[in-house]
């Protein structure tokens, strides 16, 4: 999402619900994952959404490592929590490459920025790109089949386009002969529309012509006050219609979509970042919710 992670706080912590429903019949692409807000203190409750019969494969909480001080587990825990998933870390923004964390043990992936243009994050192209550049370099000496996500954009392509000009010139024909290219276009999307959605997908792809993340979706329109109702939520994410495939049937239908996380795995009401409570994963309890179990079988 897009709250600044230079103040994560040791917020209270709430209770653990009982561990998800054992027995999940799924409908699994592989390509499910999970965000989880780093704001929330402990990693503990996102083990809740890779129990048995899940179909989510992987999740990010937006930090370099949930090992480290952003995430020591439950107070009442001695060690981090353990998480059966692939973990994939995020360079946060430009500074984040002088934090004092590693990257997860056993990275294989590493995330660019989280929605550079947005204005509070507000890093502009060109500074964007020499600090990529440090970023490839830096980790692919340590790691030289490490893949790169693009910097995930909230909605502004244009930003992409000068970035990707100034570390790969010419592209997308330079991509297999320029060093700082990523291998993944990360992308945002927040719409009601389903139509509109699978647009603005496409067109991240056809401008690239890299495969694609959706990192971020949700059925919510930032800029409309009215909230879709459950059952619009239900029916975007898994159940349109006979002749109209839902969100996940169309993304797991895409050969080019390699990845994608529904937005809504939070307790905290502000961790929601104002998308409408109908696309919680998660209620304020820990307890994962009737979408959320959806989200898990695959949509099913």
């Amino acid at each position: 999402m897009y709250a600044s992670f230079s103040t994560v706080a040791a917020a209270a912590l709430f209770s653990l619900a009982s561990a998800a429903p054992a027995s999940l019949k799924k409908r699994a692409s592989g390509k499910a994952g999970l965000s989880w807000a780093a704001q929330e203190g402990s990693a503990a409750p996102v083990a809740l959404f890779f129990g048995s019969g899940s179909a989510l494969t992987w999740w990010f909480d937006w930090t370099k490592n949930y090992g480290s001080d952003f995430f020591r587990g439950d107070i009442s825990l001695a060690t981090p929590v353990s998480i059966n998933a692939k973990f994939i870390p995020m360079e946060y923004n430009a500074q984040s490459l002088s934090q004092p964390f590693d990257l997860q043990a056993g990275y294989t992936d590493l995330m660019g920025y989280n929605e550079p243009d947005r204005p509070e994050n507000a890093i502009d192209p060109g500074t964007a790109a020499a600090n990529w550049k440090d970023i490839v370099t830096t980790y692919k000496a340590a790691n030289p089949s490490l893949k790169l996500y693009s910097p995930g954009m909230a909605s502004d392509i244009t930003w992409l386009e000068s970035f990707a000009n100034l570390i790969c010139p010419g592209y997308p024909g330079s991509w297999e002969t320029c060093e700082y290219a990523w291998d993944y276009t990360v992308v945002h999307m927040y719409n009601s529309d389903l139509g509109v959605f699978q647009q603005n997908v496409n067109e991240f792809h056809g401008q690239f012509g890299r495969d694609v993340i959706v990192a971020e979706f949700a059925c919510h329109n930032f800029d409309s006050s009215v909230e879709p109702s459950q059952q619009d939520v239900n029916a975007f994410m898994t159940e349109m219609s006979i002749t109209q495939a839902s969100a996940m049937e169309w993304l797991d239908a895409q050969e080019w979509v390699y990845l994608y996380a529904w937005f809504g795995a939070a307790r905290a009401e502000s961790n929601m970042h104002q998308v409408a409570d109908t696309n919680r994963l998660m209620d304020v309890n820990g307890q994962i919710t009737p979408l959320g179990q959806q989200y898990m079988r695959g949509g099913t």
